[in-house]
C-alpha cells in the first residue's frame, strides 16, 4: 500500500515536472522571438549581456550547486535540522559575498568592457542594469537547489521555468508595445530575476 501510493507521488511529480519544463521551453522560445524581432544588433546586445552576467553568476557560485543538493539531501536523511540551515547559510556565507564583488565590478567597468573589449557603447547601459541582477540570481540558484535536495522538484520547475519565463515574455511584450525596445527588454529581464528570487 505505502509503496503504491509513493509511486503514485512520483508518477504525478514526474508529470509536473515534464509539462512544467516543456511549458518553459515553450515560453523561453516565444522570448527569443520576440527579441528577435527588436533586431540582430539589439538581439546580440542583450544576449551578450545575458551571458557575461550569467559567467560571473556561475564564478559566484564556486561550484557550490552539486555539494547544496548533496549535503542537504544526506542531512534530511540523518534527520539533523541544524545541519541543513548550516549548510544553506554557509553556501549563502560563501558566495553572496563574490557576487557582489563582480555586481560592483561589472556596474563601474562596464563602460571600459563595452568600449575597450566589445567596441559597442550601447552595451553599457546593458551592462549596468543587469550588473544587478548577479546577487540575485545566485541567491534564486541556491534556494533552487535547496528545494531540489528536499526533492521538491516541481516548486523549483514553477519558478524557474514557467513563472519566471511568463513574466519576462509578458513584460518584455508590454515594454516593447509601449515603445522602450532593447531598454524595456532589459528592464522586463531585471524584473523577473526578482519576482524568481522573492519566489
Amino acid at each position: 500500500m505505502k509503496n503504491t501510493k509513493l509511486s503514485h507521488q512520483i508518477a504525478i511529480g514526474a508529470i509536473i515536472t515534464f509539462c512544467g519544463m516543456v511549458l518553459g521551453k515553450g515560453l523561453s522560445y516565444l522570448y527569443i522571438a520576440l527579441i528577435a524581432r527588436l533586431g540582430s544588433s539589439e538581439y546580440g546586445l542583450l544576449s551578450l549581456g545575458f551571458t557575461i552576467t550569467l559567467f560571473l553568476v556561475s564564478i559566484s557560485m564556486l561550484g557550490l550547486n552539486t555539494g547544496i543538493i548533496r549535503y542537504i539531501s544526506f542531512y534530511i536523511s540523518k534527520k539533523n535540522n541544524g545541519k541543513i540551515k548550516g549548510t544553506i547559510l554557509s553556501s549563502i556565507k560563501i558566495s553572496l559575498p563574490v557576487s557582489v564583488f563582480f555586481m560592483l565590478l561589472l556596474f563601474f567597468f562596464a563602460d571600459k568592457i563595452s568600449i575597450n573589449l566589445f567596441h559597442n557603447p550601447d552595451l553599457i547601459p546593458i551592462l549596468k542594469l543587469f550588473s544587478f541582477t548577479i546577487p540575485l540570481i545566485l541567491l534564486s540558484n541556491i534556494f533552487a537547489n535547496v528545494m531540489l535536495g528536499f526533492k521538491k522538484v516541481k516548486y523549483q520547475v514553477l519558478i524557474n521555468e514557467v513563472i519566471e519565463n511568463l513574466v519576462k515574455l509578458a513584460l518584455t511584450f508590454i515594454l516593447i508595445y509601449l515603445g522602450y525596445n532593447l531598454f524595456g527588454a532589459a528592464i522586463a529581464y531585471l524584473i523577473s530575476i526578482v519576482v524568481t528570487f522573492l519566489l
